[in-house]
């Protein structure tokens, strides 16, 4: 499936001639936070890079493509019809220091399990959010062993819990208390180190529900020299439902992903693939997915900003586009787009060459990379570079700033879909700015932040739970809900 994002109607009602501010360099200090801003619109944490960092090439090149497509995509928000509410002041808050998490579960009881992603611990406070116990860390006394990377933590069935452990590349289903009750591994085991680097959850019927793996295209050859080729990744990516007990994975529906960085490079004789070029997009329209409390799967299509909507039972609709204020990507704001994701990929590369065991020796800021993967268990092997990070011409850069972005899409347990779009602001005073989508498809209030928090996950009857980094640089969990 190939998509081309198109230019917004100036008739619209929706349609803005205003431009958006100019997009931030990524340098050696923000490169980092722009990654993982796929997830959770945070600030730098040093230790999650590192971890990162180690993930197999394919999930590093989706999150660099989404590292550049992040750059000032931040703009001005006209006034509209739809209204704005505000936060409630926090009911309770987390005292115990914590880390960046990035999964939040509220049991039945009101307890709430908490994945400390960067401290690699999972945590279970009470409902006041004061007494807190470790059921998982890297120390040995917990229940069970974390692991040596950052996990990922998201509800199952009732008041369990699955828990992804990078390290043995297992799935754990937790209970109410932590303990694990079963060890599982993915139905599709080529979709298994994808996981840290996307959303994933269950239905009714303990399915998993996740993103699968970019089916990569047959690398063509090009004009120039034997045994040369080019080689992209597909644009688009299958959502799919997988049975654990029947280990069937079905394909609910098709999500557009990043322009494909391009590869041109030699096949050795020895099997090894010689990089020389790296053709960068760094700005193109993506889907996101969530799944709704009904069981729902619901899809916000970046292209115009409208919803599909796939119920339990398999039924299929889609809803109007949702008001949107499309701003244009100017030349000068793609050149510095351009400069930006060239950085951001000489960086990338340069700490995967430290990663690897053997390396020859390269010049900074250069690319052309020799790879060895172990036949046992895929490690990196070997890496060189010595080519080069080329951006495509700004001619292929979008004129419009697409609306969506990764980890841009969450529901609530009372049916609404929330979206961070990319035209989302602080106002004066105040935070980011949500928006939030009815069952209908409609785009029926906004939400604005307390300052300096997002959203880090819902509770029953309206509870909403934030995430807040303080002056010392710890993270806090806050509850609250919107003022009505």
């Amino acid at each position: 499936m190939k998509t081309t994002l198109t230019s917004p109607d100036p008739a619209s009602p929706h349609y803005s001639s205003g431009r958006a501010n100019a997009a931030a360099p990524i340098n050696a200090h923000n490169v980092h936070a722009h990654v993982r801003t796929i997830d959770m619109h945070n600030d730098n944490v040093e230790r999650i890079v590192v971890r990162i960092a180690g993930w197999p090439r394919e999930v590093l090149m989706r999150l660099l493509v989404s590292a550049c497509f992040s750059a000032g995509s931040f703009a001005s928000l006209p006034a509209q019809t739809i209204p704005v509410r505000q936060m409630d002041p926090p009911t309770a808050s987390t005292f115990a220091p914590l880390g960046l998490f990035l999964g939040v579960k509220q049991l039945s009881d009101g307890r709430v399990f908490v994945d400390d992603a960067q401290r690699l611990r999972l945590l279970l406070f009470d409902s006041t959010l004061t007494n807190v116990a470790v059921i998982a860390d890297t120390t040995g006394k917990a229940a069970f062993n974390y692991g040596d990377n950052p996990g990922r933590f998201t509800s199952y069935v009732g008041d369990s819990s699955l828990f992804f452990e990078q390290s043995s590349q297992t799935l754990l289903v937790l209970d109410a208390f932590g303990h694990v009750a079963r060890i599982t591994v993915a139905p599709k085991p080529t979709d298994i180190k994808g996981l840290p680097a996307t959303m994933f959850n269950a239905d009714a019927q303990g399915r998993l529900v996740y993103r699968g793996s970019l089916p990569r295209l047959p690398a063509a050859p090009v004009p120039f020299g034997d045994k040369r080729f080019i080689m992209r990744q597909s644009d688009s990516a299958p959502l799919v439902r997988a049975d654990f007990d029947s280990r069937h994975v079905d394909t609910l529906a098709w999500l557009k992903m990043p322009k494909a960085t391009a590869f041109i490079g030699t096949l050795r004789s020895d099997g090894s693939y010689a990089y020389d070029e790296n053709r960068i997009t760094p700005l193109s329209s993506i889907d996101e997915w969530t799944q709704t409390a009904d069981g729902s799967i619901a899809i916000v299509r970046g292209l115009d900003y409208h919803m599909d909507w796939i119920a339990p039972d398999g039924r299929r609709r889609s809803t109007p586009k949702m008001p949107f204020d499309w701003i244009r990507v100017t030349d000068d704001d793609k050149r510095r787009l351009s400069d930006s994701a060239r950085v951001a990929a000489d960086k990338l590369i340069t700490e995967m060459q430290k990663r690897a065991p053997a390396s020859a020796p390269s010049r900074p800021g250069s690319l052309k990379m020799t790879i060895r993967v172990s036949a046992t268990d895929g490690s990196l092997t070997a890496f060189s570079q010595t080519g080069k990070n080329v951006v495509v011409p700004l001619s292929e850069i979008p004129d419009y700033w697409p609306p969506v972005r990764f980890g841009s899409v969450a529901a609530d347990l009372d049916g609404n879909v929330w979206i961070l779009p990319t035209s989302a602001v602080q106002r004066a005073g105040g935070g980011i700015v949500y928006d939030v989508v009815n069952r209908s498809g409609q785009l029926f209030e906004r939400v604005q932040m307390l300052p300096d928090r997002s959203i880090a996950g819902f509770g029953p009857n309206g509870i909403i739970y934030l995430r807040r980094r303080d002056s010392a640089l710890v993270w806090h969990l806050e509850k609250s809900r919107v003022h009505r």
